[in-house]
């Protein structure tokens, strides 16, 4: 066993290259799979923790505040200044809702249980969760739950007996894999964050320092060197957000940092010589502080810049911004607490490092009890800042109910007569509220299948509306023949299943693309949107059934939310106009062209947008006459914008469908 933990600058370089891996996917400028740089700290944190602890019980010096002490004046104080500083960040550029959520995510980090709060609340890979301020701590949760677990282990196997250590750890490391291995699919959020389904990376590094100390040639090291490199650098070219995670796709990573490790560990090797260059090993010394103050800088200037993703000139300018503040953290703080100071003692330690994290809760415990200290805006302002969100009433997210009634929600005037279907994504949600009340007025019975991120076209899905409300889909085109219903609806953002979604976080933005449920790419998108309507056309309409295509509201470029925060941080007049004509009509070009095209003599195209350039030179409207919002967010309107803008069509519409 490893019985001489001395320092490694081969060490420093390679978390050199995971940090840099995870800097540059999380800024969008490379590395598709650089989020595999967190799993290479995970096998260097397992391997560094267990040779330390093993070094220290067989010299007979190991005690556990000894331990402890060490990994919080490593861990706690940058941790705890960068926290602060994002909280006090998010004061003046986040609105009321997101900094109460980053409130309760910074109370989270503070109890070392970020890991499980993000678990709950949000997924690594969606779009929303680049916007959370503290969503990279969940990594510091899981080793920081693992140092307490870990010791106690390795102390009681070691009093056991000593060779019981490293068959433990392979046995402990193959049950955590497979569990991660086998509940990736069903729990993906659970296994990407929690400790039991992540033990068996930091555990394949402790299994390395466990090992006995082999005896290699350099030409065995050199092999083992260029395995390790090509093990981790592949998956962070290869792998994407797309890729399940973590499971068997991160046994490449980690097991291609054990062979770094490994063949580091021969000075004279031509891996540890790289790995030691010596920015590498200056760049690795600040990894750490790197870590904690990217992200928060890149959370603050998508929150700036959303529903877009911002300008490459600032993601660029992230990274120097990033070294500058990650050399000022690891000189004034890790340095600062790191070092040993006569009369510090594990207790004063202790209450140090909880007396920080109380700060920390009390801070953000009033500013959840605040709102999000909602004080700091005037009333005008907060009309925008917390607009009136989409009325979700019709919402139904089934997609494996028993029976095919419970896939729908009654709409318009009650009654199991149902002449109309309103079939839709959220955008048919935000619409649903007048067709109901029209339905009410007119008498027109209906349902409403409306389901967010889905595609309402039998055969058709995307990822981000799941294989299961494909299966849904052609249920509810199946009952709709059944029952007689007269008028289908169809209301989506077509664009985005055709086009993808618009300036989002790097190819996130392809899991709202249409595929075939048979496994076909959504490459040619738009023809395979406009042959499953063509087909579900030619079902309906040998019903007699009309299909309505409803073509999407304008998508502005700013969100209300954005909107008022840079009216009150400029100190700026709200602005009353959107996007041009002409710049909707480039937006929505190639799905124009392919609908028109449709040839079903029963479908009828219906133009959402029309009444919002109806009176306004070409522009659409933002707010009413009173300075109220008309929109939710970037694409959907509100109740009050669904209410005031599209009444007089939809009125035409369900007339129609009455049959006037």
């Amino acid at each position: 066993m490893v019985t001489r933990p001395g320092y490694r600058a081969d060490i420093d370089g390679l978390r050199a290259i995971a940090v840099l891996a995870v800097l540059f996917f999380h800024a969008g400028l490379s590395f598709p799979g650089g989020y595999v740089g967190v799993d290479v700290f995970f096998v260097i944190s397992g391997f560094l923790i267990t040779r330390l602890i093993v070094a220290d019980l067989e010299r007979g010096t190991f005690r556990f505040q000894n331990f402890w002490m060490r990994r919080l004046r490593r861990i706690w104080p940058a941790a705890t200044v960068v926290t602060l500083a994002t909280v006090a960040a998010g004061a003046v550029l986040l609105d009321p809702r997101s900094y109460e959520t980053l409130a309760r995510d910074a109370i989270a980090q503070a109890c070392m249980v970020a890991n499980i709060r993000f678990w709950q609340t949000t997924d690594y890979f969606a779009v929303n969760s680049d916007l959370r301020g503290l969503l990279h701590t969940w990594s510091l949760a899981v080793e920081e739950q693992f140092y307490l677990v870990h010791p106690f282990v390795v102390v009681l196997l070691w009093k056991i007996r000593r060779g019981l250590l490293l068959p433990a750890f392979a046995v402990a490391a193959l049950v955590s894999f497979v569990l991660s291995v086998l509940t990736l699919r069903a729990y993906p959020e659970a296994t990407f964050y929690l400790l039991p389904t992540r033990a068996w990376e930091l555990l394949l590094g402790g299994m390395l320092a466990l090992a006995p100390a082999w005896r290699v040639g350099r030409a065995a090291a050199a092999t083992a060197g260029v395995a390790g490199l090509g093990l981790v650098a592949v998956p962070m070219f290869v792998y994407t957000r797309g890729t399940p995670f973590p499971g068997a796709a991160a046994l490449a990573p980690c097991l291609g940092t054990c062979l770094l490790i490994f063949a580091g560990g021969r000075r004279e090797s031509w891996i540890a010589g790289v790995l030691s260059w010596e920015p590498l090993r200056r760049i690795g010394l600040v990894s750490y502080s790197l870590y904690l103050v990217h992200w928060p800088l890149l959370a603050m200037a998508r929150a700036w810049s959303w529903p877009d993703e911002p300008a490459l000139g600032v993601r660029l300018a992230v990274v120097p911004v990033s070294f500058v503040l990650a050399y000022v953290s690891w000189r004034f703080v890790e340095n600062r607490f790191r070092a040993s100071k006569p009369g510090t003692g594990f207790g004063r330690v202790v209450v140090a490092s909880f007396a920080a994290a109380a700060l920390t809760v009390v801070i953000c415990l009033a500013i959840v009890k605040s709102d999000g200290w909602r004080g700091r805006f005037g009333e005008r302002v907060m009309a925008h800042i917390d607009p009136e969100r989409v009325d979700r009433a019709w919402q139904n997210n089934a997609t494996d109910a028993g029976r095919v009634e419970d896939l729908l929600t009654p709409i318009g005037r009650e009654g199991d007569d149902p002449v109309f279907l309103l079939w839709g994504d959220s955008h048919g949600i935000a619409i649903s509220p007048v067709i109901d009340r029209l339905g009410k007025e007119l008498g027109i019975c209906g349902r409403a299948r409306l389901r967010p991120g889905t595609t309402p076209v039998p055969g058709l899905w995307s990822s981000s509306g799941g294989l299961g409300a494909a299966a849904a889909n052609e249920r509810v085109a199946t009952w709709a023949i059944e029952h007689g219903v007269r008028h289908v609806l169809l209301v989506a953002r077509w664009t985005v299943q055709v086009n993808g979604r618009p300036n989002g976080p790097h190819d996130a933005r392809d899991k709202t693309v249409v595929r075939t449920v048979d496994g076909a790419g959504g490459e040619d998108a738009l023809a395979l949107l406009t042959g499953g309507i063509e087909r579900l056309a030619e079902r309906l309409g040998g019903e007699g059934i009309t299909l309505w295509v409803f073509l999407e509201v304008p998508r502005q470029r700013t969100t209300p939310v954005q909107r008022g925060m840079r009216a009150h941080l400029l100190r700026r007049a709200l602005p009353s106009e959107g996007i041009t004509r002409g710049m909707h009509e480039a937006d929505i070009a190639r799905v124009r062209a392919g609908f028109e095209a449709i040839a079903s003599p029963n479908v009828r195209l219906v133009d959402l947008s029309e009444p919002f350039f109806a009176s306004t030179d070409g522009v659409s409207p933002l707010i009413d006459w009173e300075g109220r919002p008309l929109y939710a967010d970037d694409d959907h309107v509100n109740p009050l914008g669904a209410e005031l803008l599209l009444t007089d069509l939809l009125t035409e519409v369900m007339l129609d469908v009455r049959g006037d």
